[in-house]
């Protein structure tokens, strides 16, 4: 054979050789997994009775070492009685925890949970090497709320923290940081609202009040490391929300409840419940009595003050937990 043949047909050979190879790193890229892994740590508390310290407890959950906080949220007691009269003042994220403050209007004590809805930091990436692990990483974007003195708009506001497009939303809440017992400072609606988290409180109090409304953001690329060069994770969050009517105050004390369940593959990492769209923003008075993870689905409890029936929606944040690497 000339020298010259050998040489294409030595040419060729590589060639295609290097194309087997690209095909092959590539369908095994395209096999690979992240496992996202996600915990639920949950803490008690007893709420004391309204003629002690108000009614009011604060309590937190907090992710262990190697855990990133994803979402987190309040219940009462499984077989609390439906119209029992507890409000949530605040359910929000606390550096890497979970806060909560309960207003408990009972004679009596009455129990409760706050929970932390955690993320494994490392994911482990199967198909490849055991070292193989994708990073997980959170952004929380914090919005400040100034709350008007009830003179005002019924002391009512609300505002949204929005996810950068890099991120999708896992989870959010309202806060504030008086630890003043008796400050009357309620969560009308807390939850998801797009790729954004939507508050509404109500300021009962005579003068202006800070709170804020934080999102928690879930990087959609997460970083590879030990796969594939360049290899990113792709983080997958389905919204399923639920219509729920509130009835009149004068029927069960216009209190309803509903789960959201997340589908199977998912895990629930956060959740919340909003108002209809165009819902008036100082005369409609729905309170948010719970909001929180029961098993893998979102618990919501609201209660409605108003004479006729009122529309709301709950919503179940769901992280899908095999991501794909590419």
């Amino acid at each position: 054979m000339k020298s010259s043949n050998l040489k294409r047909l030595t040419l060729s050979l590589v060639g295609a050789t290097a194309v087997l190879v690209a095909f092959s790193g590539n369908a095994v890229a395209a096999k690979l997994k992240a496992t996202a892994k996600v915990s639920q740590v949950s803490q008690a508390v007893s709420l004391p009775p309204q003629g002690t310290n108000f009614g009011v407890a604060d309590a937190t959950a907090s992710c262990g070492k190697g855990k990133i906080l994803v979402g987190g949220g309040a219940q009462f007691a499984t077989g609390t009685a439906l119209p029992t009269d507890i409000e949530l003042f605040k359910s929000g994220p606390f550096d890497k925890s979970w806060n909560v403050r309960y207003n408990n209007n009972e004679g009596t004590a009455q129990p409760a949970t706050v929970s932390a809805i955690c993320l494994k930091k490392k994911l482990k990436v199967s198909g490849t090497s055991d070292e193989a692990t994708a990073t997980g990483k959170v952004q929380q974007v914090v919005v400040p709320l100034q709350l008007p003195p009830q003179g005002t708009n019924n002391g009512v506001a609300e505002a949204n923290a929005t996810c950068p497009d890099s991120t999708v939303l896992v989870g959010g809440g309202g806060s504030f940081s008086s630890t003043v017992p008796n400050l009357r400072v309620a969560l009308f609606e807390s939850g998801p609202l797009g790729n954004a988290w939507h508050v509404r409180y109500d300021n009962d109090d005579t003068i202006s009040q800070p709170a804020t409304v934080t999102a928690l953001c879930l990087r959609k690329k997460l970083n590879v490391k030990g796969g594939p060069r360049r290899a990113k994770a792709r983080s997958k969050v389905q919204q399923v929300t639920q219509q729920v009517t509130l009835p009149p105050q004068a029927t069960n004390n216009g209190v309803a409840e509903v789960d959201v369940a997340c589908p199977n593959k998912t895990s629930v990492v956060g959740g919340g419940g909003l108002f209809a769209p165009g819902a008036s923003l100082p005369a409609t008075n729905i309170e948010l009595f719970e909001s929180g993870p029961r098993g893998n689905a979102w618990h919501i409890r609201f209660n409605s003050n108003e004479a006729a029936p009122q529309a709301v929606t709950a919503t179940a944040l769901c992280l899908r937990k095999k991501l794909t690497v590419k």
